[in-house]
C-alpha cells in the first residue's frame, strides 16, 4: 500500500476527526481500510463525504453498498466480516456529520447493504442493457459478465491475450490460475484452484472491436476500469431501461437490485435451465467445489459443449 497516500489521509482533518476516538493500535488499521476503500472508490473519501453533506447521503450508501458486494462476491469475506469493514467506514462519515441511516449489525447483517435480489433477468433484459451503453468498453464488461457467470474481479485482473490464446468455433476458452493478480497484486481468484470458463461469441466480437480503440487496455494488457466503474456501468445500463428497484425500504435507504453479481446469477440460471452438467457449471463459475467434484476434470471442449446448449439464451447483441 502506497505509503504516501496513507500519510496524505492521515494528514486530513476529516480523517482525524474519525480516528480521534479510537486507541491508536486501531488507528493504523482502520487507516488502511479507508485508504483501500478510496483506492477502490477511484477517487479521495472526503469528496464522497463533502458531496453527501451538500447533497444528501444517497451516494454514499450506494457507494458502501457497492464495496459491501464486492468484499463478498469477490474477495471472498464472510458477511460478518465485510460488515465490520463498513461499519468502519460509517463511523468516518458519522464523526464528519453524516448520518447515513439507521443500522442493525446483529439483527440485520445484510440488510442495510444488499437489497433482496431482483427477480431473474431475462434475455431482453440484458441485451437491452448492452444496446443502451454508447460505448464500446460498457457494452464490453456487460456482455463479459452476462455470458461468462464470472466476478467482477476476474475482469479486472485477466488480461487481453488470455481471451484469445485458445479459440474454438469463435469462442474464446480461458483457464484462470489459482493465483491470478490484479494490478494491485492481489489474487482475486477466491476458489484458490484452476478454473477455465468460456467467452461467448457476442463477447468476443466486443473484445476485437476494442482493439481498434487506442487506450482500451493498460500496459500489461488489462481492462482499464477499476471494480467500482465497472459496478456504476452495470447500474447505469440497468437504470437506463428502468428495470432498478428505487423504492424506499424500512432500514435506511435501497439500492439497485441489479449489480454485477445479478448478472452471474443470470449466467448460472441460463445453463441450469438449458440442462447443462451441473458439474461443468460450478467449475466454470470459480465455485467452491464439493469434494466429491474436486477430483473431476474437464477439458475445453467438453466445457464448451455445455455452454453452447445455453447460447441461444446468453446472446447478448
Amino acid at each position: 500500500m502506497n505509503a504516501q497516500v496513507l500519510e496524505r489521509l492521515a494528514a486530513d482533518k476529516l480523517t482525524e476527526n474519525w480516528l480521534a476516538q479510537y486507541e491508536r493500535p486501531r488507528r493504523e488499521r482502520y487507516l488502511r481500510n479507508l485508504s483501500r476503500f478510496g483506492e477502490w472508490l477511484g477517487k479521495e473519501p472526503k469528496i464522497l463525504l463533502l458531496d453527501a453533506r451538500r447533497r444528501g447521503p444517497e451516494k454514499a450508501n450506494r457507494a458502501l453498498t457497492d464495496y459491501y458486494n464486492y468484499l463478498v462476491e469477490d474477495e471472498g469475506k464472510a458477511p460478518t466480516s465485510a460488515n465490520q469493514y463498513i461499519t468502519r467506514l460509517r463511523g468516518y462519515f458519522t464523526a464528519n456529520g453524516v448520518y447515513l441511516g439507521r443500522f442493525h449489525p446483529k439483527t440485520d447483517v445484510q440488510a442495510t447493504y444488499e437489497r433482496p435480489k431482483a427477480s431473474s433477468l431475462s434475455r431482453q433484459d440484458v441485451s437491452n442493457m448492452v444496446k443502451s451503453r454508447k460505448k464500446t468498453r460498457d457494452k464490453f464488461v456487460i456482455a463479459f459478465l452476462a455470458q461468462t457467470g464470472q466476478r467482477i474481479g476476474i475482469l479486472t485482473a485477466i488480461k487481453r491475450k488470455m481471451m484469445t490464446e485458445k479459440v474454438i468455433r469463435g469462442h474464446g476458452i480461458v483457464t484462470v490460475p489459482s493465483n491470478l493478480p490484479n494490478h494491485r497484486g492481489e489474487n482475486v481468484n477466491t476458489s484458490g484452484r484452476e478454473y477455465t470458463f468460456v467467452i461467448g461469441r457476442d463477447t468476443m466480437k466486443l473484445v476485437r472491436q476494442l482493439d481498434k480503440l487506442p487506450g482500451s487496455w493498460d500496459s500489461e494488457g488489462r481492462l482499464k476500469l477499476s471494480p467500482r466503474q465497472m459496478a456504476r456501468i452495470v447500474d447505469k445500463s440497468a437504470e437506463a431501461i428502468g428495470i432498478q428497484d428505487r423504492q424506499q425500504t424500512k432500514i435506511g435507504e435501497s439500492w439497485s437490485d441489479v449489480h454485477p453479481s445479478t448478472l452471474r446469477k443470470y449466467w448460472k440460471k441460463c445453463m441450469v435451465d438449458a440442462k447443462a452438467d451441473t458439474g461443468a457449471v460450478s467449475h466454470m463459475m470459480g465455485s467452491n467445489l464439493p469434494s466429491i467434484l474436486r477430483a473431476r476434470k474437464f477439458t475445453g471442449e467438453e466445457l464448451l459443449e455445455g455452454y453452447e446448449k445455453a447460447e441461444s439464451r446468453l446472446n447478448v447483441l
